[in-house]
């Protein structure tokens, strides 16, 4: 064997162990970024909030903290046979950066119930179950259930008054008013003060439900009207004025049509739009069903599902159904999501994992800044595909009296020495095949060439790689 067939074979061997456990370069390593007409939404890496098993994550209605239910279940607790249950309420702001408890479980069984802010401010309105009295009979119940007033500005809780079981909170859509309901009943309002204000006039059939809130401020409700008193054309739909106190109807179909809130008035102001979809998780022959969370621009999103393979760590989600290289219509949030909210202002996004809560920031940037990133990384990736192919025409050539393959079949040939297929995407083999002694310069010689954007990443004789730009 020569000196030269000897430094070949040992550089293979080198090259060989490289490839053995170097990473396989087959997917962008990019943040996740939705483009929109002039510009692209980054999402940024996300920022645990919380940790357990969060039931339940809402904002504020400024964007200024997030209210949490974290349930206690510990799994020793249910395999020891002992009691389980019960909540613990925490606030997130951005200036504390970490989560605080606000209130705990006086026993097993107590918990939060309804929820409802207040329109434009830090404030929320809850019913929770509160510790007896110091000093209150055992004959009383561990614990009672209470309007409570949440300033999340400061952290405080104070109860109003309390409640009875199945108390509803409904929260208008423009005014500080939280409109208190039980089935039945109306039981009054509350405003951003705290102050509580008894509904006085009684209705005039029982309470069914409350159906939203009209364009004019009031509550549509459903009244529970015999069959036999209702008018002709019109229902059982009525409105509560929270302003007055009065109740007015039944509303006919025509007032119905023209005070309903319109779906499309429902939507975040910024027109961002959180989408909830499924994948497949396949790793052999074990599968599993995935919730993952998508942000689009309001743009539908293709009704076809592609699985989500295993990926490694490095390798970032696969672009959604119909989106192309340069134009994303969506950006994936999580893989495995449970609740997600857009904040407020359209800055940020909540959402659930399980075991943890997160926010990801969205970051607008100048729609070329990422374009220009995009074509960085593509020839970064280019870059790194060729290497390896280079590599194993080397690893080729050593194993076969050191020759190179000519063209034909020249995937199969590489096999052996390349993990990954997609390796040889793009790649153009342009020398004819024939012993490496044939080649003279070899640092001058071109084996092939793979296009990236701005030019192509040329593969030459000695192993080495260069990006040749237009």
């Amino acid at each position: 064997m020569s000196p030269r067939t000897m430094k070949i074979c040992l550089s293979a061997a080198l090259l060989c162990a490289a490839l053995s456990t170097a990473p396989p370069a087959q997917e962008l390593n990019e943040p996740e970024y939705l483009t929109l007409d002039r510009r692209a939404l980054v999402l940024d890496v996300p920022e645990p909030i919380a940790s357990g098993l969060i039931s339940r994550a809402e904002w504020a209605p400024t964007g200024r903290a997030v209210l949490m239910l974290r349930d206690q279940v510990r799994l020793s607790d249910v395999l020891g046979g002992k009691s389980v249950g019960g909540q613990s309420l925490l606030i997130w702001t951005p200036n504390l950066k970490q989560e605080r408890e606000l209130w705990k479980s006086p026993a097993p069984g107590a918990s939060v119930g309804a929820i409802a802010w207040l329109p434009g401010t830090d404030v929320a309105l809850l019913t929770v179950d509160l510790a007896r009295s110091i000093g209150a009979p055992p004959s009383q119940p561990a614990f009672s259930r209470w309007l409570v007033r949440c300033d999340t500005r400061v952290g405080s809780m104070r109860p109003l008054v309390q409640v009875e079981a199945g108390v509803q909170l409904l929260a208008a859509p423009a005014s500080p008013v939280v409109v208190i309901s039980a089935p039945g009943k109306l039981l009054g309002l509350v405003r951003a003060d705290g102050v509580v204000r008894e509904f006085q006039g009684g209705l005039p059939y029982p309470l069914i439900g409350a159906n939203g809130w009209l364009t004019d401020g009031r509550l549509l409700m459903t009244l529970a009207v015999p069959r036999e008193q209702r008018e002709r054309r019109k229902g059982s739909q009525f409105a509560f004025d929270t302003s007055s106190g009065k109740v007015s109807g039944p509303l006919s179909r025509e007032e119905l049509d023209q005070l309903v809130v319109p779906r499309s008035s429902q939507r975040h102001p910024s027109g961002l739009q959180l989408v909830r979809g499924r994948a497949t998780l396949k790793e052999g022959i074990l599968t599993r069903e995935t919730r993952t969370l998508w942000l689009t621009g309001g743009t539908p999103l293709p009704r076809a599902v592609e699985p989500v393979p295993s990926r490694p760590a490095a390798a970032t989600p696969a672009t959604p159904p119909g989106a192309s290289n340069r134009n994303r219509i969506a950006a994936l949030v999580s893989t495995e999501c449970v609740l997600g909210a857009l904040s407020p202002r359209g800055d940020s996004i909540l959402y659930v994992t399980p075991g943890a809560a997160w926010i990801r920031a969205i970051v607008p940037v100048d729609r070329s800044v990422v374009d220009a990133m995009r074509d960085r990384a593509e020839q970064a990736l280019g870059l790194s595909r060729m290497k390896q192919v280079g590599l194993a025409l080397l690893l080729y050539a050593a194993d076969h009296n050191d020759t190179l393959p000519d063209g034909d079949g020249l995937k199969e040939k590489l096999g052996p020495y390349i993990r990954t297929p997609t390796i040889f995407q793009d790649f153009v083999y342009e020398y004819t095949g024939g012993p490496l002694s044939d080649i003279k310069e070899p640092a001058k010689t071109v084996l092939g060439h793979a296009t990236v954007p701005g030019g192509k990443v040329v593969v030459y004789a000695d192993g080495h790689v260069v990006v040749h730009n237009d």
